[in-house]
């Protein structure tokens, strides 16, 4: 199992993340960017948009 996580605003790695997410399939993408991170803490597997509601 892997989780995406950053400590932004303070990037001091160059693009590790763009790197390994660039070898990944899509799918393997969206479980490191959010399906795995559902599992793991119980949320629906389908993200849903943060956008504002109002």
């Amino acid at each position: 199992m892997l989780l995406h996580a950053s400590d932004y605003p303070h990037w001091h790695h160059g693009d590790g993340p763009g790197t390994l997410l660039g070898h990944l399939s899509p799918a393997e993408r969206a479980q490191v960017l959010h399906g795995n991170a559902a599992r793991l803490y119980g949320l629906p597997e389908e993200a849903t948009s943060c956008a504002p509601t109002g």
